[in-house]
């Protein structure tokens, strides 16, 4: 144990994190829970920074930092390998900045601690952490620390670090919004300065001025306005100009025109020494249209964030063997991309595979649940194919990397995504081809007004102007994407990832849903429905949980087990059991089943087949009830004591906990639900009873004529298909639209138009009511922009707003459709970002605008 003083403080309770210490932890750390803690507590003292306690228990009197984020000390050296630091590294080598993703800061005192990471670690310059989103950037001197040092240092404070992906676009976004600061600057700069000018020359009209102090003072703010019309307002004419050249009309070019016209008019009214000049408002209209582009920019880029949250499915680092001639073999860490073609990782139980290829060595089970959809684990040996992104379960094995990154299938997977989700909704289109044709009526209504206003020339201009500012249709062509954005953004944050708003147009007119049963209306998980004794009774499990000496030598032989039989029997027993004694000489028959002694008794727990091997005869009613529970789609799993048959589990598919709330909530809103499943007519038909619904079933079916069932329904009405990905690929495809839910990430991702990637099918609710929602943001978005531009035109042709307070408003029409857009509250509801257990929580949420249980609602 370290050297601390731990003297009259309560031991039973870990002292970093608070968790209950048990009695083995406290053989090896007492007063900790885990190693983990006890190197996080010694490095805080160690470093004086025990302040971190007292902090954290006057800040929220939350307890420590996860389980899983005490203090790792995982091997960070890949965070040195040239590839990292090419990707990840910014800033030459004295002032190189790393951005990084941790989990585990969870209070103020969490950000306090870290940013006394330069008073500690040599090297380290500075850490911003920004705590709503778990994230810190730190700059620090390559020369004095390494980025691996840097990594090491955070997880041994207990904030194990992941880099963040900077990604291509990412670094064209922020050189775009440097670029838009930079001319807003100029802006700033011109306008000011004109406008310094100006005031004297507006006091020279009222107490009068020499003309040449007006000519010098005029020809000054020429000479300061060129910067804005020349430079900062070069984007509007970029714009304006390439829609002309496609043959559009670009909503930048009334703007265009009007500081165009503007600078003219004031520079030829300025050579021929006439009144009239318009520097004044022309640098402060460009300078406010730059505010109003910088904040609507910012809007849009924190949706492309928030809507950019599809964890990596593959990690960061490898293990690459490495067999030298001379040398003996070894293993060393390496950045995932780094790995080759031909070169052999190692990958143990419960990690991840890094990259595509074939297994050389070791025989273990994966979980490709995220490829496959198959929840069961599949065994792999020598020869067999891996993928990127599965599971490794059992044993450690090493594989021959066949593909990485871009190449590999998950690689593949991304760019199907991202291209899938550039497509366009049909109101998209319609939006642009009204703002076409409101610029048109905008450029027609200002050479009306110029008409009319001929004989004061001067009036004339300002109303042009003012008219050519105010009606800029930005807040027209902002309200789609934005509202979109922003919806898809929420959408992520839940777990629901959406191809695009095309997408979310086509789910706010559903009909019809067709659902899959197994992983989609049922858990898709092995759970205990029921016992049924020697002489055939069905006893529910609830019952047959009290029958003590049964499940304590289930759950002694099963425990520790990684197959699904053996997990799901102990989850459902064991919190009936306070003992579990030691089964002696457990013997276990892979695929059939396992034996042991308990306390002197020999028990067997097995399958039907394994039984019949071992000479036990099924006969009667016993044998009647478990074909019975077949062919309503239960497995069994037999119990003897003493050679004695006892009776059998029976374990099932179980209906999903929400699915009878969520199918009504569906039915609620106008739409007709159906089951569509594969399976026996007698095991649907089960499921269909349970759901207490009015709901047709339809079993028994293939692929293929699950897809001309959805096919035909499409036809009819708007049709939606919701299904794990798997053998549901063509009905998804299919459909209107396809949603994704459980596990089949690839399929679901790959053919389908929604992935859903929280286990509950309320999420479904959400996704529904989140896109008629989206919709209704966006019809009242557009009669915003709609209503500003006819009133504010109206008064421009009047003449009663002036160029300068067009060029104040104009903005707000934009900014409020954003504002509208980003604090609508279209697929969030409140704190609830995850609803994973509770319909309950759901219902009652005050944000809720559509309750689960609630009347029907139009579509």
């Amino acid at each position: 144990m370290y050297n601390l003083k731990i003297e009259n403080q309560d031991l039973s309770h870990c002292l970093h994190c608070g968790t209950a210490v048990s009695s083995v932890a406290a053989i090896h750390d007492p007063g900790f829970c885990c190693h983990g803690c006890a190197s996080v507590y010694k490095v805080l003292h160690e470093l004086g920074l025990e302040r971190y306690y007292a902090l954290r228990a006057g800040d929220d009197k939350e307890l420590g930092l996860p389980v899983e984020q005490r203090g790792s000390q995982l091997d960070y050296s890949y965070f040195d390998d040239p590839n990292f630091i090419a990707e990840h590294v910014r800033g030459a080598a004295q002032h190189a900045q790393l951005i990084l993703f941790l989990p585990a800061i969870h209070c103020s005192a969490c950000v306090w601690l870290l940013e006394k990471l330069p008073s500690i670690e040599r090297g380290i310059q500075s850490v911003e952490v920004d705590f709503s989103r778990s994230r810190a950037v730190v700059r620090f001197d390559r020369s004095l620390i390494s980025p691996a040092k840097v990594a090491a240092r955070l997880d041994s404070l207990g904030y194990p670090p992941t880099p963040l992906r900077y990604g291509a676009d990412r670094e064209m976004r922020q050189a775009a919004s440097r670029a838009q600061l930079v001319r807003l600057g100029v802006a700033a700069l011109s306008a000011g300065n004109v406008m310094m000018f100006s005031v004297s020359l507006y006091q020279g009209d009222w107490t009068g001025i020499e003309g040449e102090y007006r000519t010098l003072l005029s020809w000054a703010c020429f000479v300061m306005a060129l910067p804005a019309v020349f430079y900062a307002a070069l984007p509007f004419y970029r714009s304006a100009i390439s829609g002309l050249r496609v043959g559009l009309l670009h909503i930048d070019l009334p703007l265009s025109i009007g500081i165009i016209v503007g600078f003219i008019a004031s520079t030829v009214n300025l050579i021929l020494g006439r009144p009239g000049i318009y520097y004044d408002s022309i640098t402060i209209l460009i300078f406010l249209l730059l505010v109003g582009r910088r904040l609507q920019q910012r809007s849009v880029e924190k949706a492309l964030d928030s809507a950019d949250l599809l964890k990596s499915l593959v990690p960061l680092w490898a293990r690459r063997v490495v067999d030298g001639k001379d040398s003996p073999r070894r293993i060393e860490q390496v950045y995932v991309h780094s790995l080759k073609k031909g070169d052999r990782v190692e990958i143990r139980a419960g990690e991840s595979f890094p990259a595509d290829g074939t297994i050389i060595s070791g025989e273990s089970e994966i979980n490709a649940a995220i490829l496959s959809g198959e929840s069961r684990p599949l065994a792999v040996s020598p020869g067999a194919t891996i993928f990127a992104g599965t599971v490794n379960l059992n044993a450690a094995v090493v594989a021959e990397v066949s593909a990485v990154g871009a190449l590999s299938r998950v690689g593949a997977l991304m760019q199907l995504v991202s291209e899938a989700s550039s497509r366009r909704a049909k109101v998209e289109y319609f939006v642009d081809q009204v703002s076409r044709r409101f610029v048109f009526a905008v450029l027609a209504l200002s050479v009306i007004t110029l008409v009319a206003w001929w004989p004061d020339l001067p009036t004339a201009l300002d109303n042009v102007i003012a008219l050519l500012v105010i009606t800029c249709p930005c807040a027209l062509g902002l309200a789609t994407p934005v509202t979109f954005s922003s919806a898809l953004g929420q959408a992520a944050r839940r777990g629901i990832f959406i191809k695009g708003g095309e997408i979310i147009e086509r789910l706010a007119s559903i009909k019809r849903i067709y659902f899959d049963k197994t992983g989609t209306i049922t858990s898709g998980e092995l759970k205990l429905s029921a016992w049924i004794d020697s002489n055939g009774t069905k006893i529910p499990a609830e019952q047959f949980a009290f029958q003590k000496d049964i499940t304590r030598a289930i759950c002694s032989l099963e425990r520790n087990i990684n197959h699904p039989t053996a997990r799901a029997l102990v989850a459902a027993l064991s919190s009936a059991v306070v003992d579990q004694p030691e089964a002696v000489q457990r013997t276990f028959c892979e695929g059939l089943g396992v034996s042991g002694t308990i306390s002197g008794v020999e028990w067997q727990v097995g399958n039907e087949k394994w039984f019949r091997k071992l000479g036990v005869e099924l006969l009667g009613n016993f044998l009647t009830a478990l074909v019975a529970a077949s062919r309503q789609g239960s497995s069994s799993v037999l119990v003897s004591k003493e050679g004695k048959l006892l009776g059998a589990l029976l374990l099932g598919d179980a209906l999903r906990a929400e699915a009878r709330e969520s199918l009504r909530a569906v039915s609620s809103r106008g739409i007709t639900p159906y089951i569509l499943t594969g399976d026996r007519i007698e095991v649907a038909e089960s499921i269909g009873r349970e759901l207490a619904l009015p709901l047709s079933v339809l079993a028994e079916k293939s692929p293929e004529e699950k897809c001309q069932i959805v096919s035909a329904s499409v036809k009819e009405a708007p049709t939606a298909m919701v299904g794990d990905g798997v053998n549901d690929a063509p009905a998804l495809k299919a459909a209107t639209v396809g949603i994704g839910v459980q596990g089949g990430a690839e399929v679901c991702l790959t053919v389908a138009d929604v992935y859903i990637s929280q286990n509950s099918l309320i999420e479904l609710v959400h996704t529904l009511d989140g896109s008629r929602r989206t919709m209704l943001v966006l019809k009242r978005n557009l009669a915003i922009s709609l209503l500003y531009n006819v009133v504010g035109a109206s008064a421009a042709v009047l003449g009663y707003v002036s160029p300068i307070v067009a060029a104040a408003i104009m903005p707000l029409s934009s900014i409020s459709v954003v504002l509208s857009a980003s604090l609508a509250r279209t697929f969030s509801h409140g704190d609830n970002l995850h609803p994973s257990s509770s319909l309950n929580h759901s219902r009652s949420n005050r944000d809720s605008r559509i309750p689960l249980g609630g009347t029907k609602r139009p579509a």
